[in-house]
């Protein structure tokens, strides 16, 4: 169990103790006697680490394809998607229960009527990035989380290209979603998809040059006008939004 903040009356023999505190005990008990706490924060100034080597450390340890692989790949998954083959997406909505908004959408699209949803919302991904890098979570690498570094995993092609997917020390990865708050997770994504934008800068053109092509977001709009009166406006106007935003292009420019 863990204990936070026992509150003992303080003597003024520990108070003679404490002034001859450590200087690196002395910045913590400063830390923690902030208005605000931040754990990373708190992580950081005990181990006497700076924030940039910090993310620099998750960024260079972090396991991305070999740009070999993930060119061959990128070329197979589009492949696979314009010639009626088969990929897989995660599921939409609460347990999946609106995964056929985008099934269908995909027949419209692109005439592919083997897109399914992921089993686990994951396999694909962790088989792709496997094939490309030979790791394996909790077989040949452990305490990393299988990640999707632009996100758009209701988009195929984006779910299973590993130009898409990295492998995410496990205690890095709560600054790449939802799970944590404040300032860090926002420096750290920003430091991170910077990186990986220089890294598939030619990959992220072709798939925005991909989506001109084939008319993709003005196509999604015609769709969702043909289906509007079959559904809830409620469930329409969300799925209009969601689809556009997986199908977006991944601007480069915003990272520099």
């Amino acid at each position: 169990m863990l204990e936070h903040s026992l509150k003992t009356e303080t003597t003024p023999e520990d108070k003679s103790k404490n002034s001859g505190a450590h200087p690196q005990e002395k910045s913590i008990q400063e830390a923690k006697s902030s208005k605000e706490l931040d754990s990373y924060a708190l992580f950081l100034d005990y181990f006497n680490i700076d924030k940039d080597s910090f993310y620099e450390f998750g960024v260079e340890n972090t396991i991305f394809s070999p740009l070999d692989y993930a060119k061959n790949q990128w070329s197979q998954t589009k492949e696979r998607l314009l010639n009626n083959q088969k990929l897989s997406i995660r599921g939409y909505g609460r347990q999946g229960k609106n995964t056929d908004l985008f099934l269908d959408l995909y027949r419209h699209l692109f005439n592919n009527e083997k897109i399914t949803e992921d089993p686990s919302n994951n396999t694909a991904a962790k088989k792709n990035i496997q094939s490309a890098t030979g790791y394996r979570v909790n077989n040949n690498v452990y305490n990393f989380q299988c990640s999707h570094i632009f996100g758009c995993t209701k988009n195929p092609l984006l779910f299973e290209a590993v130009w898409n997917i990295c492998l995410v020390p496990k205690m890095f990865d709560p600054l790449t979603g939802h799970e944590t708050k404040g300032p860090w997770p926002k420096e750290y994504q920003d430091f991170f998809i910077q990186t990986a934008c220089l890294r598939y800068k030619d990959f992220i053109e072709d798939y925005n040059e991909f989506l001109v092509e084939h008319n993709v977001l003005e196509r999604i709009e015609q769709y969702v006008s043909n289906i509007k009166k079959q559904y809830d406006e409620r469930v329409i106007s969300k799925f209009s939004s969601d689809a556009r935003s997986e199908w977006a292009p991944i601007e480069i420019s915003r990272f520099g």
